[in-house]
């Protein structure tokens, strides 16, 4: 079965987070959770309550020419981008 590189994003973001952070963060109306990987991938994902509502995904390139750590700037950046898009809808 082939799954999605997104959603495998999703689900390895969404089960990385402590279980304790996690019940802190079930007070709260939105959450947003960015991640980059050693694949040279980023994702961002933005819960509204319980219910993922957008997710964001980007392939930097060959592991040649980008490092983990630019990867896991642009998945801050796209946090960045959800949260001010957040801003704007309210």
């Amino acid at each position: 079965m082939h799954v999605p590189n997104n959603i495998y994003h999703c689900i390895h973001i969404k089960y990385s987070i402590p279980v304790a952070a996690n019940r802190k963060l079930l007070l709260h109306r939105f959450k947003i959770y960015c991640d980059g990987s050693g694949f040279n991938k980023a994702s961002a994902l933005l819960y509204s309550g319980n219910r993922l509502t957008k997710v964001l995904h980007f392939h930097l390139g060959s592991e040649d020419k980008h490092t983990v750590y630019e990867a896991e700037s642009v998945g801050l950046l796209m946090g960045l981008h959800l949260l001010k898009g957040l801003n704007a809808q309210m």
